[in-house]
């Protein structure tokens, strides 16, 4: 059950979390500073008192939680979407596009969000270079996790599911 995970039934269901997550993504770039501000405070809120946290971590929530985790859930269904794009697409050196691809795509992602934040389409936020780096610190991560777990499904020594 496990090894037909790159089915074309899961690709189209990891395509549309993909999607999904990243207007998440576009959409949280866009909204204005205080409106932010009361978002992570919520979620803090939540967090602490859950786990009976004491102190002001919302920084941490913010960068953590809305910034790293985000990209790390979105580099795992990129990754299986573009293993498929680059299954289809690319004959020789597959690999090599897949891994391309996939990190730009995340890099691309990182720095749109970012812009998003620029005063121009939003007051009271700024874009960030280390916001950046979290981002993409977190789809990297996500990236290599499920490699990883893509990986240890097909074992080396055998051929990557192909699509």
């Amino acid at each position: 059950m496990i090894k037909n995970f790159f089915n074309k039934k899961s690709v189209v269901v990891c395509f549309i979390f993909y999607i999904l997550i990243t207007f998440f993504i576009f959409a949280s770039s866009l909204t204005n500073g205080k409106e932010s501000g009361e978002q992570s405070a919520f979620v803090w809120s939540i967090i602490s008192s859950v786990f009976n946290i004491k102190g002001d971590y919302e920084f941490f929530i913010r960068k953590a939680l809305g910034h790293f985790s985000s990209f790390f859930v979105l580099a795992i269904f990129a990754t299986v979407v573009y293993y498929r794009v680059a299954e289809l697409s690319f004959k020789n050196r597959r690999n090599l596009y897949f891994v391309v691809i996939t990190l730009l795509a995340g890099a691309l992602t990182a720095v749109i969000a970012e812009v998003f934040q620029l005063p121009i389409f939003v007051s009271g936020r700024s874009a960030s270079a280390v916001d950046m780096l979290i981002d993409f610190s977190g789809y990297f991560l996500g990236f290599l996790v499920a490699n990883f777990i893509r990986f240890i499904i097909y074992r080396k020594g055998k051929d990557l599911p192909v699509v």
